[in-house]
């Protein structure tokens, strides 16, 4: 089988091979004022010894994507950008609510042919704040069964449908645009007096188990045991605390990277060759220490393991590989921020996807994805 996986990062405009798309979207411009994000990916192959030769691969692909704040239209949020009443040109109405997820979805389409990956790590979905009224996907979409997305959301929403949380809209205009067979796993909201957004792996791949790695600072990193064929893969969702070129908020990356590497130990202790697929916006740059020297220990480098010979895979020398050095240094950029480029977006992947073994990672798949008038400036 292969496996690619798409990373979301910032803005990539030169440069990109057409097997590494990156995927760029609008500004924010109250929250993360002058940030654009991206989309990287990778590819992985599994062999099977029972299949025909011919058959033995099969594509499978994994994207992580940053899609900048998708919020409900509950009216209750913690940020002021998204307001539901009012008639400004601010006001967060159905019908942006409604392109926004077409948007997404066209992202997604560039993946296997239109399918869609099989794995995608998503950032900053809207935590639910109207847990009260909160339908399951499964009921939403049996209950709009033969309804486009499009036409609920056109015009003023109905009373019954304001309290949808916004997985249910996003599982549901995927599913319109033929995109289906997702489950969503959503990471934990532990104050939503505090917590905003977080983050969630959507899969069609059948799931065995899942975990919540509770954080300072930030969002709770969601983890997934996903079945690829006769292969196990352990996916990580993350997103760690901002300010990547802040030494005083570097200590609550340490500790957001350290509760990773102690489950990423645990996993790897009970199989030195787990197949592990680790991603998200880690608000970290790849050479976090070089490039910021006055910061004596990181939490991407020293604290998770983040490295770029991936030599260290084969020799045990290390665990992980940071798929960033997998790409020409100048093709390294995920994301903009006051006219510097930066790598914020992240796909690492453990020893166990180099290994010659089950599936494995393949060189030179991973890259970014750019389109055009969608994603990134013309």
């Amino acid at each position: 089988m292969q496996l690619r996986c798409h990373a979301d990062l910032t803005d990539l405009t030169m440069g990109i091979p057409p097997h590494a798309p990156i995927v760029i979207h609008m500004i924010l411009k109250k929250i993360l004022p002058g940030i654009l994000f991206l989309t990287v990916l990778l590819s992985l192959t599994a062999g099977r010894a029972e299949e025909k030769p011919e058959s033995a691969t099969r594509p499978f692909t994994v994207m992580a994507y940053n899609i900048e704040n998708l919020f409900d239209l509950d009216a209750v949020s913690l940020y002021d950008d998204f307001p539901v009443t009012g008639s400004g040109p601010e006001r967060w109405t159905p019908e942006k609510l409604a392109g926004k997820l077409e948007r997404i979805a066209k992202v997604l389409k560039t993946a296997e042919s239109g399918r869609g990956p099989d794995i995608l790590i998503l950032d900053e979905l809207e935590a639910d704040h109207t847990p009260d009224s909160t339908i399951s996907v499964e009921d939403f979409l049996a209950a709009h069964k033969g309804q486009n997305y499009h036409d609920i959301l056109k015009g003023e929403l109905i009373s019954e449908l304001v309290g949808t949380p916004i997985e249910a809209w996003l599982i549901k205009a995927l599913d319109d645009e033929g995109l289906t067979g997702y489950k969503i796993v959503l990471g934990d909201v532990l104050d939503l007096t505090k917590e905003a957004i977080h983050c969630a792996i959507l899969t069609r791949l059948p799931i065995k188990s899942t975990h919540q790695h509770h954080v300072t600072g930030a969002r709770t990193i969601v983890e997934a045991e996903l079945q690829v064929g006769g292969e196990t893969v352990f996916v990580f969702a993350n997103h760690w605390k901002s300010g990547a070129g802040n030494a005083q908020t570097e200590p609550i990356r340490i500790q957001n990277a350290g509760v990773a590497r102690t489950r990423i130990d645990e996993i790897l202790k009970s199989d030195p060759n787990a197949n592990i697929i680790f991603g998200g916006d880690l608000n970290s740059h790849y050479n976090q220490k070089q490039r910021y020297p006055f910061m004596l220990k990181t939490g991407i480098q020293d604290a998770l393991g983040s490295q770029g010979d991936a030599g260290q895979l084969v020799n045990g020398g290390a665990d992980l590989y940071n798929l960033w050095y997998d790409v020409a240094p100048a093709e390294r950029r995920s994301d903009e921020f006051q006219g510097e480029w930066g790598t914020l977006m992240h796909l690492v992947i453990s020893r166990g996807l180099a290994d010659g073994k089950g599936l494995d990672y393949v060189g030179g798949s991973f890259g970014a994805l750019v389109i055009p008038g969608l994603n990134s400036h013309p």
